[in-house]
């Protein structure tokens, strides 16, 4: 089995170790340099304010689960910051937005959605429970 390894490049002693495991590699060996993906804090502010919502707003007149809730944020985040969408016929001639996962998303894109949620939120009257962290 092939060992899997990760680095979040911190400080210049974990850069250098990290050239030095690519510098030690073996060839056919493949290597990827990518944003950082969503922080453990992140999500649990993204799960917090859509439980939140889903608890206290409706949509459409009808109460929404999380996943619901995800799904509209999303596709209506993608829309306001410019991002393609894609709506294709189903497998049963039902219409759905293929939309970016979050899991998927940095934490750039992670913050810029969650302030999304919240500016939407406030306009609606829904209250957090959970804090409001900044910078997250």
């Amino acid at each position: 089995m092939t060992e899997k390894r990760q680095w979040k490049l911190t400080s210049m002693q974990t850069k250098t170790h990290v050239a030095q495991q690519v510098y030690a590699a073996d060839l056919g060996k493949v290597v990827t340099i990518q944003p950082a993906t969503r922080s453990l804090e992140q999500n649990a502010l993204l799960h917090a304010l859509l439980t939140d919502i889903a608890r206290q707003a409706k949509y459409l007149g009808k109460t929404r689960s999380v996943e619901t809730w995800k799904g509209l944020f999303v596709s209506g985040w993608e829309i306001a910051t410019g991002k393609q969408s894609e709506i294709v016929p189903g497998l049963e001639g039902e219409f759905l937005n293929v939309r970016r996962s979050t899991t998927q998303m940095g934490v750039k894109d992670l913050s810029s959605l969650c302030e999304y949620i919240q500016a939407w939120a406030a306009n609606e009257g829904v209250r957090f429970s959970a804090p409001e962290w900044e910078g997250i």
